[in-house]
Formats: structure tokens, sequence, C-alpha cells
């Protein structure tokens, strides 16, 4: 993972590494790929021709953009905006040019795969700019986490270090762009990005290593989709949440979750227990708290009765592990109220912090940092979440409807945008 900023170097590395990966092994497949064909073939075509000239093993295919070397290898260069027709039986190794441009499925669903499938070790090298937070920020804190260490390297250089442009323009552009732009660009700086829902969350503040605590009730608020189907669990101690797990399930019903649920917790149970000093309270169910949409009281995922219907007969079938309480509204809060009451949560006016996220709760630290407003035709910001990427804002809106429930914001939305901690 290479995170460069602007005019670095990257595409004469990406040349260098494919020409590695495939000369004098036979049979190797490498492929160089840009966010669309037209793109990579414009930025890359003739460089990669210049550079393997003494070693073709023929004419390179102008059409399929494909080089073969002597001794077997061969290097094609594609794009990746029709990514479902790349999949194919086998490759050897990747360059994802700008990956901050492609959709994260390239990755996922076609070009990973088929590096497992050769019957050797596939490598991949990710390159390019920071893009906002998007899922190129998400994967570089993936190749950055020390328990991928064996799997994984990072590196982060700024344009300066790539020797390329020379500091007078640098100190140029530093004049002429805004402090935010000039530091994604130049800087190679992951920057916040314009529209973010939750722009009061960060992993500096708000991410901490918080775990259960057996003298507060649990929280556990649902968002209910057919898939993913999506909960945080939470507990609030004094004027502070804390979000200590999450739960993501994939083409999976309400049963599932309520299942999931009492399997995450089967230790607190006896964490509670253990550390009672009251006989009373020691062989006492756990107590659990239940939030969500209030839509949740009509939408039926898969079964005749409503979701909550269903968490609720779970539950009530084991009364003695668990005292169930439900706050759940009656009419859903309006999307900007509930946002803008997480905001102030976060981080409010003061610069105070009252949620803080374990660092296991990978999906939810992505919603809170990805998830943004929507736009019209015009780029006119609209008061609902974009939800252009299937994963994303399910996990916070199920965060949002507890907070809205337990910390309204007292006056209208856009009068109030803190509260008071």
């Amino acid at each position: 993972m290479l995170v460069a900023g602007r005019r670095f170097g990257k595409t004469f590395l990406a040349l260098a590494e494919l020409l590695t990966a495939v000369y004098g092994k036979p049979d190797t497949i490498a492929w160089y790929l840009g966010p669309d064909r037209k793109q990579a073939k414009r930025i890359v075509w003739k460089p990669l021709k210049r550079a393997t000239k003494l070693w073709w093993a023929k004419r390179p295919n102008e059409s399929e953009l494909i080089i073969e070397l002597r001794g077997g290898g061969m290097i094609q260069v594609l794009g990746a905006k029709d990514y479902d027709s790349l999949r194919g039986p086998g490759l050897d190794f990747a360059v994802l040019d700008e990956y901050a441009q492609m959709s994260p499925l390239v990755w996922t669903e076609v070009v990973r795969p088929m590096l497992s499938d050769r019957g050797r070790d596939g490598h991949a090298l990710f390159i390019g700019s920071p893009a906002g937070l998007n899922h190129f920020y998400t994967l570089h804190g993936d190749a950055c986490d020390p328990t991928n260490a064996g799997s994984w390297a990072a590196f982060k250089f700024t344009t300066l270090e790539g020797g390329n442009v020379r500091p007078e323009e640098i100190e140029a552009a530093r004049r002429d762009l805004d402090e935010k732009t000039f530091r994604q660009e130049y800087e190679a700086s992951f920057e916040t990005y314009a529209g973010r829902m939750y722009y009061a969350f960060s992993r500096a503040t708000n991410v901490a290593n918080v775990e259960f605590n057996p003298n507060y009730p649990v929280l556990w608020a649902m968002d209910f989709n057919v898939t993913p189907l999506c909960s945080v669990i939470c507990q609030r101690i004094g004027a502070t949440l804390n979000i200590i797990d999450e739960i993501v399930l994939l083409d999976s019903g309400t049963l599932s979750a309520c299942n999931e649920f009492r399997r995450r917790t089967i230790d607190w149970r006896q964490a509670r227990r253990a550390s009672a000093w009251d006989e009373e309270f020691q062989q006492g169910p756990l107590p659990v708290i239940v939030y969500g949409d209030p839509a949740g009281q009509a939408r039926h995922t898969g079964a005749d009765k409503t979701d909550h219907q269903q968490v609720k007969e779970f539950f009530r079938r084991s009364e003695t592990d668990y005292a169930m309480e439900w706050r759940i509204d009656s009419a859903p809060p309006r999307v900007k109220a509930r946002v803008t009451a997480t905001n102030a949560r976060l981080t409010n006016y003061n610069g105070q912090h009252a949620v803080f996220v374990n660092p296991r709760c990978k999906k939810t630290i992505a919603d809170l940092e990805q998830v943004i407003w929507k736009l019209d035709g015009n780029r006119n910001v609209l008061p609902e979440p974009d939800k252009t990427n299937p994963d994303l804002t399910h996990l916070s809106d199920a965060l949002s409807y507890l907070v809205w429930h337990e910390w309204p914001i007292r006056g209208r939305v856009g009068d109030i945008a803190q509260q008071v901690i």
C-alpha cells in the first residue's frame, strides 16, 4: 500500500513492479488497473511499452493492451469501471492505481479471489493519493494495523519526498490552495470529506478501548434490514455512551440477530454475577434496553410477525437471563435531527466528547467516517443520507436512534446545534 502526493512518481514505481513480477517467470500474469480503461491506457500504456521493449516476445496487442515477455510472463492494462467483466481463472500480481476512484468491490470480489486460486502467493500493489475518508482510507488503516503486519506493508510519502517537483512549485501550490486541499494533494493526508454527516467523529478522540461494565445496563440499538442486518451494543455511563460491540449479519433475519446478541452477551451475564456483592443482584437477569427504527414496528424481515414482535417474543422466552426494556419512539425523528444530536454527543461546541467506540467496531467507525449527505442534480445537499454504498448508513442509523431518544436536541434543529453535556 503506497499513499503518496501528486506527481510523486507512482507510475514509474508501477512499471518497475509489473516488470519485476513477471519477467523470467513462465505463465505469470500481471495487471495494471486504472479507474477506467481509457484513463489507464493514457497514463501507462506508452511508458509500459518503452520500459519493456527489450524483452518483448512479440509485438504488443494494441486492442487488448497486452504485452507478452520472453520467458512467458504477460502484462495487461485494464480499467476497473466494468469490474464484473474482469473475472477470470487466476492472476499473479496486480497494480491498482488510484484505488480511491474505484469501487471497493474491484478488490474484494474480483482481484483478491483471482490472486488466491493460482496455487502460489499472489500480490497486489495499491497506489494512489487520498480522496477523503473513503474505502482507500479504510484499507490503508487495515494495512497499518500491526496485526496485519505479515500480510501488508504500508508506505506514505509527500510530493516533495518524491523529488519530481521543485520546492518552489510546492510553495506556489500552498499559496493557491486551501489548507485541506493542499494537505490531501501534496502531503498525502486523508482529510475529512465535504458533506460528511457525522463530521464531529474523529478516531483520535472518539475511538477508545471501552469494554463491558457489569454495573450498568446494556443498550442494544438496531437497524432492521434484510441485508445487512445491523446493530450496535452500548452502555451509558452517566453522560457518556460507550459502543462496545457491533453485529452485522448478511442475508439474515431478526431471530438470527437475537441469537447472535445472546451469544455475544453470555460472558457479560457471568461477569455481572461474579461482580455482584448483593445476592439478589447476582441472581438477577442482565438489564437490556432496546432502541431502534420505529418502522420496525411495521416492517417484516422474512416472517409473519414484525421485527419488534420477533425480538420481544425471543426475549420473553429468556426472562431469567434478560430484563428487557423498550425505548422505541412511536414516530421516527427527522434524519437531520438525530444526526445533529449524534454530532453533538461526538464532539460538542466546547470540544467535549461523550461517545466512544471500541476499535473492534470497524464497521461502525467506517460508517461514522464515510456516510455523507445525498446531493441532488445541482449538487445541493439533501436532508437524507447517500445510500450509494449498500454497506453504509445502517450502523450509524441504529446509533442515532439511541442518541436521539436519550439526548434529543432541545429546540428546532438549525437553531440549536449543540447540547450541553
